[in-house]
């Protein structure tokens, strides 16, 4: 894509790419670790969606499949899987970290997940590991 054609987003993994070609952010996404915030751009985002969609592109995740994810708190890293799975046109499923074991064993049944994440273990040092 062209940055002299127009270019409206119409998915929500198009956000991204839009801010980063009009209105470029340092901090595109933040949150505080141990009263310091940990920051990224919106060009370090992209990146990290982009490996982390290859990544599950290379365990086999299509358009179509499920990913269950399970995430402590709001996290950055919840935003770049969510986008990472939607791009590649699979469906991504949160699950609440607070649930009981069954209630786990029967949403990842019901929904027949190909794979899943903790958002937590998804940046560590932001290094991906998918």
């Amino acid at each position: 894509m062209s940055c002299a054609e127009p270019f409206s987003p119409s998915r929500v993994f198009d956000l991204l790419p839009y801010q980063q070609i009009n209105f470029p952010k340092a901090d595109a996404f933040a949150y505080k670790v141990g009263g310091v915030w940990k920051k990224f751009s919106t060009n370090e985002s992209i990146e990290i969606i982009d490996k982390l969609a290859w990544g599950l592109h290379r365990q086999a995740v299509r358009s179509g499949d499920r990913v269950a994810s399970v995430s402590d708190n709001n996290r950055p890293e919840w935003n770049f899987l969510d986008n990472a799975v939607l791009s590649l046109g699979a469906i991504h499923v949160p699950i609440y970290p607070n649930i009981a074991p069954e209630e786990y064993e029967f949403i990842l049944k019901d929904v027949r997940t190909v794979a899943s994440s903790n958002c937590q273990a998804v940046i560590d040092q932001r290094d991906i590991c998918v």
